[in-house]
């Protein structure tokens, strides 16, 4: 098992070829940092980090990833790419979605209020994506 959130990892050597899922205690889950470079072979799930304010330069998933509930991640880093689905609802206080964001699969915004998008031509605009969006 790799602590991920340990200071001392250096992040240019930390590739996970499985799923990485923190998923929330009932002490609350307080994960505010991830690694630069972090690349994830699988999905990356981080469910109701509701410290989580951005994402860290370089995240490259190749499967899906979950940020359903971070209701204080503002930003995502840009060139992000998910080879899978990108959930993000009930992330409302993200405030954009970055230019040179890709995702293969399918883009979820529910409860992303903070959004500026009217219309999903607005979305498709700035994002490439594969599948579909469900907002």
């Amino acid at each position: 098992m790799v602590d991920i959130l340990n200071p001392s990892l250096d992040p240019s050597k930390l590739s996970v070829e499985e799923k990485i899922e923190l998923v929330r205690q009932s002490d609350g889950l307080l994960v505010d940092i991830l690694p630069e470079g972090l690349k994830v072979g699988g999905d990356l799930w981080l469910n109701e980090c509701s410290s989580l304010i951005s994402l860290p330069e370089g995240l490259k998933i190749k499967g899906n990833l979950d940020l359903r509930g971070c209701s204080s991640l503002i930003s995502l880093p840009e060139g992000l790419e998910v080879g899978g689905s990108l959930y993000l609802d009930e992330c409302s206080s993200l405030i954009s979605l970055p230019e040179g964001l890709k995702i293969r699969g399918d883009l979820y915004l529910n409860g992303c209020s903070s959004l500026p998008y009217e219309t999903e031509k607005d979305i498709r605009e700035s994002v490439k994506i594969g599948g579909r969006i469900i907002w």
